[in-house]
Formats: structure tokens, sequence, C-alpha cells
């Protein structure tokens, strides 16, 4: 009997149809002889359709053991296609009522699975893709939860010293493009970035990232809106302040090094507006009100 024949039979038909209520997904090529995870190796069978489908692999991979165990697994009892078929369709809908999934929660915490068993569980998991309905569900059922102090410090931990592939970069940097950020976020990375200092590490790459790097504001101006906001939140800031001299030598030997100034100098209208907004400062840190002045000047 030509298996493999009645066997490309079926997925031909699998192909060519759209099925209308419960079914199951099968790999035409299995992953354990070489198949993928991709659409073009994944269709849809009836459960009588899979039981059949695994018995003709056995037939036309006769070395392959997983297969023998998987269609073990669906035979099980003596379970003919049929009847497989009708206990599959009666276990649908038949889901853990939330009593149920409490109890079974609450017998799983604490347990810890084996190094083995979780490269087993990863290995499975890799090169899958959720579906974007899957994904809108995850993403539904961790809404408004949060990590407790203990996970956040695991994760923390077992990210120290990953390098991300530059493939994975580009996919961050495109998932977080256009996205604004809530005000309660920004506070929160200004919180938890207060007080840390980088690395002079840290800092030799900055600088090399954005050294000849062309400013992100070239030839672009604020608006009145973006000035006064910019002005408000530095309003008192640095009052009294000196810096000290090894922050003025580096400052210095930063625009020595960029030739920012060389052979550079302030045009009038430049000199006049650094007047005035010295001025305007001087009245503001004093109290005191001279109208006009400003104007004069």
């Amino acid at each position: 009997m030509n298996y493999r024949k009645h066997y490309n039979k079926l997925i031909k038909r699998a192909r060519n149809r759209k099925l209308v209520g419960y079914s199951e997904r099968h790999h035409v090529k299995p992953r354990c002889v070489g198949g993928d995870n991709s659409k073009k190796n994944i269709v849809r069978l009836t459960s009588e359709e899979h039981f059949v489908a695994h018995q003709l692999l056995v037939k036309m991979y006769p070395g392959c053991h997983k297969l023998a165990y998987a269609a073990g697994l669906m035979a099980s009892r003596g379970y003919t296609n049929k009847v497989y078929g009708w206990l599959r369709k009666a276990m649908l809908g038949n889901t853990l009522s939330d009593e149920g999934r409490a109890k079974v929660s609450a017998a799983r915490k604490g347990k810890k699975l084996s190094p083995e068993h979780c490269e087993k569980l990863s290995i499975s998991h890799r090169g899958h893709v959720n579906s974007p309905e899957a994904c809108a569900k995850i993403s539904v059922a961790l809404l408004g939860r949060k990590r407790s102090p203990e996970a956040c410090a695991k994760i923390s931990a077992g990210n120290i010293g990953k390098v991300l592939t530059p493939e994975h970069c580009a996919k961050i940097s495109a998932l977080k493009k256009g996205k604004p950020l809530s005000d309660q976020h920004r506070a929160n990375i200004s919180k938890g970035g207060l007080g840390k200092k980088r690395s002079p590490e840290t800092c030799a790459r900055i600088s090399a990232a954005r050294r000849l790097r062309p400013s992100p504001m070239l030839g672009k101006h604020h608006s009145p809106e973006t000035k006064a906001k910019q002005s408000a939140s530095s309003r008192g800031r640095g009052l009294g302040r000196k810096l000290s001299a090894d922050t003025i030598a580096k400052m210095s030997e930063t625009q020595c090094r960029l030739g920012v100034w060389v052979g550079r100098k302030h045009t009038l209208e430049s000199l006049a507006q650094m007047s005035v907004s010295q001025l305007r400062r001087w009245q503001r840190e004093r109290g005191v009100t001279i109208q006009g002045t400003a104007e004069r000047v």
C-alpha cells in the first residue's frame, strides 16, 4: 500500500478547504524529521483525519520512535479514529472553572522545574510565533500586573552580561518608535536614574556614538511654547552653584577638541540677546523690575 500517496491526498484536501467548527493543527512534515513551524507546513485537520494522518506517518517513517509515540498517545486504550474524534469534540468547551484554575495554580506554586525540563521547554517553543489573537489575549491578561521586587531582581540578574544582536535592537527600536511615554512613565524613568552614575566605559561609548553625529536640532528652532517650558523647568537651577575645576577643564578640553568656537565670533544680535537674557536673570534673582531696561538694551 502506498501510504505516502494517501497522506498527500489528505494534505491536499486540507489545503484546499476551510473548516468550520472544531479542527486540529497538524505539521505536514513532522518536526522530528526536519519540519518547522512555518505556515506552509501547517494544515488544519478534523480530529478523525488527524488520527489517520499520524498512523500514515508511522508507516512512512518506520524508524522514527517519536512519531510512533505520538500516534500511540492518540490511540491509547484502543481508540479508533471515530472514537478519538468523538472524545476530542466532547472535550471541546469543557474548560476549568475559576475554582479549578485556582486549585491547579496553588498546586503548582513553589514547584521548580529541573534544568533539563526548562531546556526541553525552551527547545519546543523555539521558533514558535504567537498569532495576533494570542498576543492580544496575553496582553490583556498581563495588563495591570506588577512584578514583585524579587522577580525584577531575578530578571535584572539574568540580563546582566547579555548582548543583544543588531536585529533584536532594530526590532525593539521599531516597536518603540512613535509611542509617546506617559507622564507617569517619564517620572518613573527619571526616579530610577536618580543618583546613578555612568561608568567611564559607558560614557566613552556614548561619546563615541555621538561624535560626528549631526545635531538633531540643526536648522530647527524651538517654538515659543517649548522655550517657555524649558525656561520654567530650568528656572532656579544652578543658582549659587559653582562648577568645579575638573568640570571646567573637561568642558574646555571638549570644546577645544571639537573646535566649537575656533575662528568664530558672536554676531551683534547674539551679543544683544545674551545681554538681555543676563539682565532679566539678574532682575529675577533680586526681585527687581525695571520697566523698559531690557528693551533699551
